[in-house]
């Protein structure tokens, strides 16, 4: 049509395929689009002034929840923003902020697994672990804490070469043990995040804080690169040890 652009939104996993395409088969996706994008998640300010916008009087800290859950993706802070407040308005939850942590990263995992049946499914029957099934199976697995999710991801990361669909899930579970961690009723950095946000203009320190920006750094890899996701998620963790 003349005089018309189309802007086409697509996943991190579509951008890294076409960003693959000098040592690959071209495809159709590489001559569909004239100029290719690459946007950055959200900073930790923008994202608490996004969700502020669509809803006020809720405190920064459960909106920091909604971003780190998120990764920062606009549309997926929006999605975890809107199901924590239908958990608050159906009173599934306690108000306070680790309650709400708890259930959300619930909700998470479940829906984590539920993604890698088929895909572990396949790797049974190429030889895979048949044990990974039942447990993806298994409601109760993992416990959500941190230390049940913790244990979940070294266990399946046990062995001398674990699969890529145990790797991503350990790479998944070990992400959300890391943000209970954080959102935990006496997290110091949790406090220090909060003291951040409300003292400077637009969050800055905060944004650029060591753990926040690796967090955000990790949750990237985590559909991309599990093995890259894992290594960033240690660093985080030696960040929390510091602390």
């Amino acid at each position: 049509m003349e005089h018309c652009a189309y802007l086409v939104s697509v996943s991190e996993e579509a951008l890294v395929n076409f960003e693959r395409r000098v040592v690959r088969t071209r495809t159709v996706f590489d001559s569909a689009f004239d100029h290719i994008i690459h946007l950055r998640p959200m900073r930790m300010s923008d994202s608490v002034a996004l969700q502020r916008h669509r809803l006020s009087g809720v405190p920064s800290s459960f909106w920091m929840l909604c971003h780190c859950l998120a990764g920062g993706m606009p549309r997926d802070v929006l999605r975890v923003a809107r199901m924590m407040i239908e958990l608050h308005r159906r009173s599934m939850v306690g108000k306070e902020l680790d309650a709400v942590t708890t259930q959300l990263v619930d909700l998470e995992v479940q829906a984590v697994k539920r993604g890698f049946q088929q895909r572990v499914a396949r790797d049974v029957v190429a030889g895979g672990d048949p044990k990974l099934v039942k447990l993806i199976s298994d409601p109760q697995w993992p416990k959500i804490t941190t230390g049940g999710l913790q244990t979940a991801a070294d266990e399946l990361l046990a062995g001398p070469e674990p699969t890529e669909a145990k790797t991503a899930l350990a790479a998944a579970l070990l992400y959300y043990s890391v943000v209970l961690e954080i959102f935990r009723r006496d997290s110091q950095i949790g406090v220090g995040w909060w003291h951040s946000s409300l003292g400077a203009a637009r969050g800055k320190p905060l944004d650029e804080d060591p753990l926040a920006v690796d967090l955000a750094r990790a949750h990237q890899q985590l559909a991309v690169d599990p093995p890259t996701a894992l290594q960033q998620l240690r660093q985080v963790q030696g960040h929390l040890e510091a602390a």
